[in-house]
């Protein structure tokens, strides 16, 4: 057994970490499920940055370009979180193709495609592509900060609570807010 694995009442201590002895059989599948998680948030964040600046141009509204900038610098500090992780795991900073967020960004640039010239349109479109990548991203960075915690990777569970946390305060303080009075402002006719 590794020097930080112990055995107490039955459990198996893995650092700070209490796990039980059929988990511990389960670590290098958490490890493995961790790192190729961690590298398709890579790859995504690094998806993502491409696609923000293909339709940076596409945002009339100052309101959603305002948001929109906010993100990305959000988004940046992810990367260099995950950047960080991989170091602390002393593994190569690469990206795996994430599907799901692919087929989001996808989708949103069909919308723009087939939605070229109607300007309010095209930034509904980005506003809830936007939103749907940010519910993603919640809930993988949720489960890629559990795993860290089981797996006792204390500083990268902390990396990766934040970033949670900086996601799920976009999408309720930033992104609902410009969603609902864009909305709104169309609903009443100012906004074509």
């Amino acid at each position: 057994m590794p020097n930080n694995i112990r055995v107490m009442d039955g459990r198996i201590n893995l650092s700070n970490s209490t796990l039980t002895e059929a988990e511990i059989e389960c670590i290098p599948v958490f490890e493995t499920y961790f790192l190729t998680s961690l590298q398709k948030m890579y790859e995504a964040e690094n998806q993502i940055a491409i696609a923000f600046n293909q339709i940076k141009d596409s945002v009339t509204s100052p309101e959603l370009q305002k948001v929109f900038d906010n993100h990305y610098s959000i988004h940046e500090k992810h990367l260099q979180r995950i950047e960080k992780i991989f170091k602390f795991l002393q593994v190569e900073a690469k990206g795996v193709s994430c599907d799901a967020v692919n087929a989001i960004l996808k989708e949103g640039q069909s919308y723009i495609r087939n939605m070229s010239g109607n300007t309010v349109n095209i930034e509904v479109a980005l506003m809830l592509t936007s939103q749907k990548l940010t519910h993603y991203k919640i809930g993988a960075y949720a489960g890629l900060a559990y795993l860290a915690i089981r797996l006792s990777y204390t500083d990268a569970a902390t990396f990766l609570a934040i970033s949670v946390q900086e996601e799920e305060e976009y999408a309720d303080n930033k992104l609902r807010y410009v969603i609902e009075e864009f909305l709104s402002l169309i609903a009443k006719g100012k906004k074509q």
